[in-house]
C-alpha cells in the first residue's frame, strides 16, 4: 500500500510539474501573441513608430515593421538627414501663399546702370518680381506690385535721372539684359525701355544683350563677384577668356566700359549684336527625341527605379491629351462605394491607370456627420470630361491638379470653385497635396516632417515638352519600405518633370497597364506594375487614366 501510495505520489508530481511547464509555456505564447498584436495594430512604441519615419497620424505597427529589415545606417540616414540647402528655421516657415501655380516660361531682365534692376515678367509681360542691388530714392520695390513691366521701368528710370545718378560722361550708358524663350521678346522688352528713354529724353546709351539660357559659367563668375549675370557675360564677351582683362573691367561701370573699347577700337556693338545672333540660332533649344519613343508604338515607356529604402515605377505617356481624370461613379453620394482600380479600368477600356486624389475614409473623417469607409467619397473638387462632378472642401488636403483644354498640368495649393475650373477651361482633374514640383523647382516646404514619411507614393508630372509622367513607389515591403516627398520629387526631376503633384498613397497607391506585348505577364492583360500594400486593393473613389491609341496614330 505505502508503494501504490509513494508512485502514485510520485506521479502526481510529475503531472503536476508537466501542466505547471504548460501553463507557464502557454501563457508565455499568449503575452508573446498580446505584444505582437499590439505592434501590429498600435505600434510598440514612439521610437517603433519613428524608426519607420511614418506620419505622424499613421500610428499602425503594419507600417514600421518593414523597417526592420533596413541596415542600421540607412534607418540613421533617414531619421537624421542631412539638408545643407534649408535650416532648421526655414523648414518650418508657413507654406508659400500663392494660389494658382501653372507650368510657365519667364523672362529674366536686368537693367544696369550703376543700380541694377532685376525682373522677373511672365510670357505676357506682367510682372512677377522686382529686385533692386542698391536703394535709391523715389523707387520702392514694395510699391510695384500689380504694376506693368514698362510703368515699373519708367519709375526706375524717372527715380535715377531725379536722384543724380545719371551723370553724362560719367554714368550715361545702360546695359538690358534679357534671358527670354525667344528672340522676339528681348526684342520687344529692348524697345519697351529704349522708348521710355527716349520719351523722357534721357541721355543714355544703350546696350541690349540677349540669352536663350543661363551659362552656368558666367552665372558661378557673376555670383562670385556679386554683380549682374548680363554684365559678366558682357565682360567675358569682351575679354576673350583673359582672366586679368575681365576682372578689370568687370570694376567698370558700363560708360568706362564703352570709354575702354572706344581707345582700344573695339566695335563693343557689333560684338554684341553677334553674340546676340548666335544666340538666335540657339532657339529651337530641345528638338523632340524621336528616338525616345521608336521602340513604343503605343506612346509609353515604363522604368523602373530604386533608392535606399524604395522600389519605383515610372511610366511616360507621350501624348498628353490621352490623359484623363475620371471617378468611381457618376456620382459620389453616401452608401455608394469607390472601385477597385482593376475593376475601373476594365469599364473604361482604358490602357493604363494610376489612384486618384484623396478620400473620406475612417473616423477621423465624415462626410454630412456620416462615417464613411468604402472609399466613396473623394475630398475636393472632381472635374472629368469638362464637367464639374463633385466638391466637398474640408480643407483637410487643400489642393488640385487638373489638365487643361490645351493639355497643360496646371495646379493649385487649395482647393478650386467650378468658377475657377472654367476660367482656367480645365477638362479633368481631381485633389491633390501637396504640390511638389512647379517650374522646374521644388517647393521648399515639402521637407516637413510630418509629409515627409517614408510609405508607399502615387504622384503625377509633366515635362516640358507636355509628356506625362505617373510614378509609384511601393511601400511596407521587406525590400521596399517606402518614399518620402522628396524622394518623389528627386525621381520627377530625374525624368524631367517641370511640374509635379502628390496624390493619395498608402494602400490607395497603385499602377495599372494594359500589357499588349506580354512583358509582364499574358500578353493582353492588366497588370498591376507596382507591389502593393495589400494585395487586395482597396475601393476608391477617384483615378488619373490612359486613353487607347486612336486608329491611324
Amino acid at each position: 500500500m505505502d508503494k501504490l501510495n509513494k508512485v502514485l505520489k510520485t506521479t502526481g508530481k510529475i503531472f503536476l510539474r508537466f501542466f505547471l511547464s504548460l501553463f507557464v509555456v502557454v501563457l508565455s505564447l499568449l503575452i508573446v501573441l498580446v505584444g505582437v498584436s499590439m505592434a501590429l495594430f498600435n505600434g510598440p512604441s514612439t521610437y517603433a513608430r519613428d524608426l519607420a519615419i511614418k506620419t505622424l497620424d499613421e500610428t499602425s505597427g503594419m507600417k514600421w515593421v518593414s523597417s526592420l529589415f533596413l541596415p542600421d545606417e540607412v534607418i540613421e540616414s533617414v531619421l537624421n538627414p542631412i539638408d545643407d540647402s534649408q535650416s532648421e528655421s526655414e523648414t518650418t516657415e508657413d507654406v508659400p501663399n500663392y494660389e494658382f501655380i501653372i507650368n510657365e516660361k519667364t523672362i529674366d531682365v536686368t537693367i544696369d546702370i550703376g543700380i541694377g534692376l532685376h525682373l522677373v515678367l511672365r510670357e505676357n509681360l506682367n510682372v512677377k518680381s522686382v529686385e533692386i542691388s542698391d536703394e535709391l530714392d523715389g523707387f520702392s520695390v514694395d510699391e510695384t506690385k500689380n504694376k506693368s513691366f514698362e510703368d515699373v521701368t519708367d519709375d526706375f528710370l524717372e527715380a535715377l535721372n531725379n536722384s543724380g545718378k545719371i551723370v553724362e560722361g560719367e554714368n550715361d550708358a545702360l546695359l538690358i539684359g534679357t534671358i527670354a524663350p525667344s528672340n522676339e521678346l528681348s526684342a520687344v522688352i529692348d524697345e519697351t525701355i529704349s522708348n521710355i528713354i527716349a520719351k523722357k529724353e534721357l541721355p543714355i546709351t544703350v546696350l541690349s544683350l540677349y540669352s536663350v539660357e543661363k551659362d552656368n559659367g558666367i552665372d558661378t563668375v557673376s555670383n562670385n563677384l556679386s554683380m549682374s549675370y548680363n554684365k559678366a557675360k558682357l565682360c567675358n564677351l569682351l575679354s576673350n577668356s583673359d582672366s586679368a582683362l575681365f576682372y578689370n573691367l568687370s570694376m567698370m561701370n558700363l560708360t568706362e566700359i564703352l570709354e575702354f573699347c572706344d581707345k582700344n577700337s573695339i566695335n563693343i556693338k557689333d560684338l554684341v549684336n553677334s553674340a546676340n545672333i548666335k544666340e538666335t540660332e540657339k532657339i529651337p533649344v530641345v528638338p523632340e527625341d524621336e528616338d525616345e519613343w521608336k521602340d513604343h508604338p503605343d506612346g509609353i515607356i515604363i522604368h523602373h527605379v530604386s533608392g535606399k529604402t524604395y522600389n519605383a515605377t515610372v511610366m511616360i505617356i507621350k501624348d498628353p491629351s490621352r490623359v484623363y481624370a475620371v471617378g468611381a461613379n457618376d456620382t459620389f453620394v453616401l452608401g455608394v462605394p469607390g472601385r477597385k482600380i482593376e475593376e475601373k479600368i476594365k469599364s473604361e477600356g482604358a490602357v493604363a491607370a494610376i489612384n486618384g486624389g484623396f478620400f473620406v475614409d475612417g473616423t477621423s473623417n465624415s462626410y454630412q456627420g456620416e462615417v464613411v469607409r468604402n472609399g466613396g467619397i473623394p475630398f475636393g473638387s472632381v472635374i472629368s470630361n469638362r464637367k464639374y462632378v463633385f466638391e466637398y472642401n474640408a480643407g483637410r488636403y487643400p489642393g488640385f491638379v487638373g489638365l487643361t483644354e490645351d493639355n497643360r498640368l496646371v495646379v493649385f495649393n487649395k482647393e478650386i470653385s467650378q468658377k475657377v475650373a472654367e476660367e482656367y477651361k480645365i477638362r479633368d482633374g481631381l485633389n491633390c497635396y501637396p504640390v511638389l514640383i512647379v517650374n522646374g523647382e521644388p517647393q521648399s516646404y515639402s521637407k516637413r516632417g510630418v509629409t515627409s514619411g517614408l510609405n508607399p507614393r502615387t504622384a503625377i508630372g509633366q515635362r516640358a515638352d507636355g509628356a506625362i509622367i505617373f510614378l509609384t513607389i511601393d511601400g511596407r515591403l521587406a525590400n521596399s519600405i517606402g518614399g518620402s516627398l522628396d524622394d518623389i520629387i528627386d525621381i520627377m526631376l530625374e525624368f524631367e518633370a517641370v511640374t509635379a503633384v502628390n496624390l493619395d498613397g498608402g494602400t490607395s497607391s497603385s499602377m495599372v497597364y494594359l500589357d499588349s506585348k506580354g512583358e509582364y505577364g499574358e500578353a493582353g492583360q492588366y497588370v498591376f506594375l507596382n507591389n502593393r500594400a495589400v494585395v487586395a486593393g482597396r475601393t476608391i473613389p477617384t483615378y488619373f487614366m490612359v486613353r487607347p491609341l486612336k486608329e491611324g496614330n
